[in-house]
């Protein structure tokens, strides 16, 4: 987590993404868990979905978007 609105997700050794949320999820930092919901495949990188976390007043957060990272990155 780079901070409430940016994520870092390990989808393999190899895969690594950078997702963006449409807003700030508050009470993400201190989640003990998130799930991806909304994609047909369930992949990260198939679709735009929502990121859910275990602070329900928060409720589940659009993704804006999904970026592949390359290993320098």
């Amino acid at each position: 987590m780079l901070d409430e609105q940016n994520l870092i997700v390990d989808a393999s050794a190899r895969k690594k993404y950078h997702i963006v949320l449409q807003r700030r999820a508050f009470g993400l930092r201190s989640s003990w868990a998130i799930g991806f919901v909304g994609s047909t495949t369930g992949r990260v990188c198939a679709g735009f979905g929502e990121v859910v976390f275990n602070d329900h007043m928060a409720g589940p957060v659009r993704i804006a978007s999904i970026r592949q990272l390359t290993p320098e990155e």
